[in-house]
């Protein structure tokens, strides 16, 4: 009688592995139809400078990168940029640069005249001022801002920015919990309907 321990048609289990990986997986053959290869490709390609300066090139999202710059963000450990060059030479009247679980980064661009319009957030925010001059409203009190001057906003405060000079007034905003969709891009005041979650 055929010892049933010899059988090559039994189904394979842990102990016909080694060390629980599957031998198929190591096969060069099958390496290439593999669930695991393809995403440690997409894990390398996500963690890439070109796809860092990919996703971060002036209207990137108007071409259809939103999910791929959603999936570069859970890639990516922490966000480094020069915070000052890149919110002076921002145009945009709002850019979501980085968004973490907890926070968010934030440029806004407010040409004369313009203003943010009145609003009360369910969260803190810290404002720097990097170019041009203007006012705060916080809790109806007026103060002058101009560049190299930060504010805190705690959560509840009723407030607003208003460009007054003549040049435009460039900012950058740190949200705690996020406020904005991540990947936000809003070339004016006019786009930002719909802009949180």
């Amino acid at each position: 009688m055929p010892d049933p321990r010899a059988s090559t048609n039994r189904p394979r289990t842990r102990q016909n592995t080694l060390a629980g990986v599957d031998p198929q997986r190591l096969n060069p053959e099958n390496t290439a139809q593999s669930f695991f290869y393809w995403t440690d490709l997409l894990a390398i390609l996500l963690r890439s400078t070109f796809f860092r300066n990919l996703v971060h090139r002036e209207g990137v999202q108007d071409f259809g990168f939103k999910i791929l710059g959603f999936w570069y963000t859970e890639a990516m450990h922490g966000y480094v940029t020069n915070i000052e060059q890149a919110t002076v030479e921002n145009t945009d009247y709002r850019r979501v640069l980085y968004t973490a679980k907890h926070s968010q980064l934030v440029l806004m661009c407010l040409m004369p005249g313009e203003e943010i319009g009145e609003e009360v957030h369910h969260l803190d925010q810290f404002i720097r001022f990097e170019a041009g001059a203007g006012k705060i409203v916080l809790g109806g009190v007026v103060q002058n801002v101009s560049a190299d001057m930060a504010v805190v906003i705690p959560e509840g405060t009723r407030h607003n920015v208003i460009n007054t000079g003549t040049v435009p007034l460039k900012l950058y905003s740190i949200y705690a919990p996020p406020e904005h969709k991540d990947g936000t891009v809003h070339k004016t005041k006019a786009d930002e309907k719909g802009r949180t979650f």
